[in-house]
Order: C-alpha cells, then sequence, then structure tokens
C-alpha cells in the first residue's frame, strides 16, 4: 500500500472513530474529538491543496523507486537513452569549442 493511500485510510479510520463519540458528554472525549476533528479538516485540505500544488523534492526519490520497481526494463530503457543523449549533448558542445 502506497504511502498516499496509507495516510487516505488513517484519515477515513479517524473520522469513523470520531462519529462514533458524538454522542459522549465526557468533556475531556469532546476536546480530543474536537482537536482530531480539526485534523481530519486540515488534512484533507492539505491533501487537496497537494494534489493540485507542486511535487515535492522529497518524494522524487520515492516516486523513482516506486517506477524503477513496478516497470524495471523500462526505467533501464529510459536511463540508456538519457546517458545516451547526455553524452551525445556533451560531445556536440566539446566540438563547437574551439581549443586553446
Amino acid at each position: 500500500m502506497s504511502y498516499e493511500k496509507q495516510v487516505v485510510h488513517l484519515i477515513d479510520s479517524a473520522q469513523e472513530l470520531v462519529s462514533k463519540l458524538r454522542d459522549t458528554d465526557n468533556p475531556d472525549v469532546r476536546r480530543l474529538r474536537d482537536r482530531v476533528d480539526a485534523f481530519i479538516s486540515g488534512a484533507r485540505r492539505q491533501r487537496a491543496h497537494r494534489i493540485q500544488g507542486p511535487v515535492k523534492i522529497s518524494r522524487i526519490p520515492g516516486s523513482v523507486l516506486e517506477y524503477v520497481h513496478d516497470h524495471p526494463w523500462l526505467a533501464v530503457l529510459t536511463a540508456a537513452s538519457l546517458a545516451w543523449t547526455l553524452g551525445h549533448l556533451s560531445s556536440a558542445v566539446r566540438e563547437k569549442i574551439p581549443a586553446a
């Protein structure tokens, strides 16, 4: 299960727990319920913003590893074509620079 799915599952479970505690008269439980409610609504807003917002740099290595794990041959071909392109560009740049 991916990190994103785990977080969504945790939020859903917390929301289910809060709904079960709606009718509790204990003030400590009510305070805790309100805090969890505030966290859930904040987490849902952040998730909606994150979907529309920029990709975090810290998430890229995990995404690359997941991609390589799911598509190993495509990852090898991508790496090989990237290496070929960079090699071709660097040799083209060296040819244009005059020797001193």
